[in-house]
């Protein structure tokens, strides 16, 4: 299975560039501001209040709308106004590309179609790979919270490119950063990531200029991973919090299915940029 961003899949096909890519790539974050910034923006909220919104819905996985209304920072109706000018300024990949001139319309309607079918046919063997493991369940929703939470946090929108069953091994440049979960049985959940997606991690984490200090960098990923597990591990357990290890840091070179029997590995692809989620069971 290889399932591809629109744009990726575009520029392998020799359809658009890579400098054509990387404009429309900006192009679209420009025009997808988050509803706390637009909330700031008509004057709602205070950046203050926008980042304590931020932190609790890391902690909660909730919509940043509910979690607003609850903390009494926004009325419902401030809610519905901001998610409205979100979409409306919202621009789509395909739209940016016709308004670019790289594409015509008719072409792009084709293109999006022909790559529509292809992610129908990735996600079903994606389906049926996870399944077929005895956490399967665990697999899909920490795949679920990591695209939610990396969108939250890095601002950067993930999906599944590709799985793989075998010896996972950390490559030179790269750390794992894994937890321990204890269900019925035991399986070792983690994150595999470079040092340049460390430090967007951890920057957009903290909000804060923390790239060049490793160690307060490798602590927020793990802090993130953490969150990313105790939201994953809710509806498996009923104390999910007594039943999640502290997490720990591999370096380049570790096999990370020992002292497992196999592992399970997903690549996470951003535009740009690409983490491995992996699962080590017996």
């Amino acid at each position: 299975m290889s399932n591809k961003f629109f744009g990726q899949y575009l520029l392998e096909k020799g359809v658009i560039s890579k400098t054509q890519l990387l404009t429309a790539i900006d192009l679209q974050k420009a025009s997808h501001l988050n509803l706390g910034q637009i909330a700031i923006n008509k004057g709602y909220l205070t950046e203050e209040q926008a980042k304590q919104i931020n932190l609790e819905q890391q902690r909660s996985d909730r919509r940043y709308g509910a979690i607003a209304v609850s903390m009494g920072l926004l009325k419902s109706r401030q809610v519905s106004e901001i998610f409205i000018a979100q979409q409306n300024q919202r621009k789509f990949f395909g739209e940016i590309l016709v308004e670019q001139k790289y594409l015509d319309k008719t072409s792009l309607i084709d293109y999006l179609e022909e790559h529509a079918e292809l992610k129908k046919r990735s996600a079903l063997q994606l389906d049926n790979a996870i399944y077929a493991q005895p956490h399967g369940k665990l697999i899909a929703d920490t795949i679920n919270t990591l695209v939610r939470q990396f969108l939250r946090i890095t601002k950067q929108q993930i999906q599944v490119e590709s799985y793989c069953e075998g010896d996972l091994i950390v490559p030179q440049g790269q750390w794992a950063f894994s937890q321990m979960v204890k269900l019925a049985y035991p399986v070792n959940v983690g994150i595999m990531l470079d040092d340049e997606l460390i430090g967007d991690v951890a920057e957009s984490f903290l909000d804060m200029q923390i790239r060049d200090n490793q160690a307060v960098c490798q602590d927020s990923v793990c802090e993130f991973l953490n969150i990313i597990m105790g939201n994953s591990l809710v509806g498996h357990c009923h104390h999910e919090l007594t039943n999640l290890a502290p997490p720990k840091i591999d370096e380049a070179g570790v096999d990370l299915k020992l002292p497992f029997e196999k592992v399970f590995s997903v690549v996470m692809a951003a535009p740009s940029k690409k983490l491995t989620l992996f699962f080590s069971s017996d």
